[in-house]
């Protein structure tokens, strides 16, 4: 039997297992892996869209709508992966697939809409996936073993939750499997392939991990395993200060804590799904985010640090925030009233996410986006709530949060942060009592400038420099990607000319007049103005002025100097700007 420390699990999905180069890419990480004597649990969720095109079937089955044509681009998507992987679609496929057809054909016929069936649909994204899966790396000369994971994923049914929660979103139980241990070490071989996102309750019904499910099933696995470690695989290079996507100059994190990246996730950060981290931190398991398309770039990792530094590690949004404001006078020395409130929530299964109080008032964001709850449902707790205290729905917002370590001892960094909030509404303030973060919630229009702002004052600043790595503009966006210092290509021709004459000052004009030209494109500008305190060489002046640009002169003298150079210069491209100029100075200007 091999050693339980022997095992990694490594969970790859959506546009990480949808074609042959990143199937060659996953052989190659898994190799390694065996290479370092680890044995391997590969988790694999479904191709990029499958689960949303399977939720759709699913409906217009139960609605007794036509789905043939929906139904037809799920399998070419998995026909156009084998013929990309040179493979023929393997016979356990057919036989998942007729499965499919039958289950759905019996929702049809029966009207059935419930959770219960919806999750059973859902799930064969992920089987017909694996079953891929495993013949592609049987192909490529890799044996393994292949695992259905609901025999081994049990739902945690210790809580009464609704059908929605219960089959969609289900949770499981944490802890080490010593059965697992022993079935996995029983294996023919020591790599295995499996599904994400799914599981089964007491009555072997198959359940749901909610979106993004797969990365939670990895570090299920890890856990009973007691895993080395458990890595996901995706297509960024781990966890960054903000969305990289949208700032471009957001900084890649190389290590976090579980605290820390558990609330990032929170707080709105996409690549990481929040109840990963429970059971990893719970069984001191490391978590690596590493970049598919680059296997060799490091990632994010995270583990249990006793680092106790306070420092600020990400500024992140959540949008499409709805709040609801109670104002009731009737609150104020009450007993119970918070009780009686939340009651109204919990029989709507509506989860509440911020919440601050005041004597006569209680405002909360809503932990679910308005457009993914039912409207009748939303409207019924309106109606119920108003029986306390007079109801106020304030939509869109944005909560912005700043993310780190002590948040409290370095609330001094962010007392500027609330003058850019002058002319705007902060509808919500909120400090978590766990000490990570501190919350602000505003219109959503305005969130993206305000968070650009609070991240290029509060990440720059920071003083876990030393856990930053390049920013996301830096390493990828190549329309912003400074090109190579000039110099470097000229290297022999510099030394060669400073042997000669030495010191020497060298310009390249090639790169003062792309530069130039760069801001002459700017179509917002009336007139460009180069200051001539910077460099007076008349070759450098005469490079600006033959490209139209004006002069911006602080001396008398600078003016005249101009003026020597450019005789037929019109003195509307001459800009004077003196500091403390005489008289006598401006009457010559003039």
């Amino acid at each position: 039997m091999r050693s339980r420390a022997s095992w990694v699990v490594i969970k790859f999905g959506g546009t990480s297992v949808n074609s042959r180069s990143a199937w060659c890419r996953i052989q190659s990480i898994v190799q390694q892996h065996r290479d370092n004597h680890h044995a391997v649990l590969l988790v694999c969720s479904a191709p990029r869209g499958v689960s949303d095109e399977l939720e759709a079937v699913f409906k217009a089955a139960s609605a007794g709508e036509p789905y043939d044509d929906d139904l037809l681009n799920i399998r070419q998507c998995y026909e156009s992966l084998c013929r990309d992987l040179d493979t023929v679609l393997p016979q356990a496929f057919n036989d998942q697939w007729q499965q499919l057809i039958s289950y759905l054909q019996g929702v049809r016929l029966l009207h059935d809409a419930s959770e219960k069936y919806q999750a059973k649909v859902m799930s064969y994204g992920e089987i017909l996936l694996t079953i891929i899966g495993h013949a592609v790396l049987s192909q490529q000369g890799v044996s393994c073993d292949w695992l259905y994971a609901p025999d081994w994923l049990q739902a945690d049914e210790s809580h009464h939750a609704s059908p929605v929660n219960h089959y969609l979103n289900a949770h499981c139980v944490v802890e080490k499997n010593p059965s697992f241990i022993e079935h996995m070490n029983g294996l023919s071989e020591p790599i295995c392939i499996t599904q994400g996102f799914m599981a089964q309750d007491s009555a072997a019904d198959v359940v749901l991990l909610g979106r993004g499910g797969s990365d939670i099933s990895a570090a299920y696995f890890a856990a009973q395993l007691q895993a080395h470690c458990c890595e996901i695989w995706t297509d960024v290079p781990g966890i960054y200060t903000a969305n990289p996507h949208e700032y471009a100059s957001a900084r890649h994190i190389t290590e976090l804590t579980y605290d820390e990246a558990q609330e990032i996730a929170l707080m709105g950060a996409k690549v990481l799904h929040p109840e990963t981290l429970l059971p990893l931190r719970q069984q001191q398991i490391p978590l690596v985010i590493s970049y598919t398309h680059d296997p060799a770039r490091p990632g994010t990792r995270i583990f249990q640090s006793n680092v106790d530094t306070p420092v600020i590690k990400s500024v992140n949004v959540k949008h499409e925030v709805t709040l609801i404001a109670l104002e009731a006078i009737s609150m104020w020395k009450r007993s119970g009233f918070l009780a009686d409130v939340f009651v109204c929530f919990k029989q709507h299964h509506i989860s509440v996410d911020l919440i601050t109080t005041a004597e006569s008032n209680v405002t909360v964001s809503l932990d679910t986006k308005v457009s993914l709850i039912d409207k009748q449902r939303l409207h019924a707790l309106l109606n119920d709530l108003e029986q306390f205290a007079r109801v106020s729905v304030i939509s869109p917002c944005a909560s912005i949060s700043v993310v780190g370590t002590q948040i409290k001892r370095v609330l001094y960094q962010i007392k500027d942060v609330f003058a850019l909030f002058r002319s705007s509404s902060i509808h919500l303030v909120a400090q978590s009592s766990n000490d990570l973060s501190f919350t602000i919630v505003v219109d959503q229009d305005q969130a993206k400038t305000y968070t650009q702002l609070l991240h290029d004052m509060l990440i720059e600043n920071s003083i876990a420099q030393d856990c930053f790595g390049l920013s996301y503009q830096q390493e990828f966006d190549t329309a912003h990607q400074v090109s190579s210092a000039w110099w470097l290509n000229r290297r022999s021709e510099i030394m060669d000319l400073n042997s000669r004459v030495s010191p020497t000052y060298i310009y390249a004009e090639s790169q003062l007049s792309e530069q130039a030209q760069q801001l002459l494109q700017c179509k917002s500008l009336d007139q460009i103005f180069y200051a001539v305190k910077a460099n007076s060489n008349p070759r450098v002046l005469s490079i600006f002025y033959d490209l139209g640009l004006g002069f911006e002169c602080v001396s008398i003298y600078e003016v005249e100097l101009i003026i020597q150079c450019f005789p037929e210069i019109d003195l509307q491209r001459i800009l004077f700007t003196p500091n403390f100029a005489s008289k006598q100075e401006y009457q010559k200007a003039i």
